[in-house]
């Protein structure tokens, strides 16, 4: 059985060059499943390193936050908040590609 690396708050935040207040704000906004040690710590895997990451990349290349979420969970890397309160109740999927796509447009149109 091979063991999983394990991360404190510390080591990711050297890990990914954010904040320590940038790391927990991406784990409510983006519902990551961020796991605690007995101590209440937070302990990041590999998994939630990797999504941050792409979190970061798409903000780099002007995506809104609103953007990426959806893409994320649209690509099932993350799991919708059920009361996010971005979307009213019943939105459709059309309403939230669009948005996407014009997230996408734009950080096109600003990197060329």
């Amino acid at each position: 059985m091979g063991s999983e690396i394990l991360y404190t708050i510390g080591e990711a935040v050297d890990l990914t060059g954010v904040s320590h207040r940038t790391l927990r704000h991406y784990e409510d906004f983006f519902n990551l499943n961020i796991n605690r040690d007995s101590s209440g710590n937070r302990i990041y895997r590999e998994d939630n390193l990797e999504i941050i990451n792409i979190i970061i990349d798409m903000k780099k290349k002007g995506m809104k936050l609103e953007g990426i979420k959806i893409f994320l969970e649209e690509k099932k890397l993350i799991s919708p908040k059920n009361n996010s309160g971005i979307y009213l109740v019943g939105s459709n999927s059309l309403e939230k590609k669009e948005i996407l796509l014009g997230e996408i447009q734009k950080a096109i149109s600003d990197s060329i």
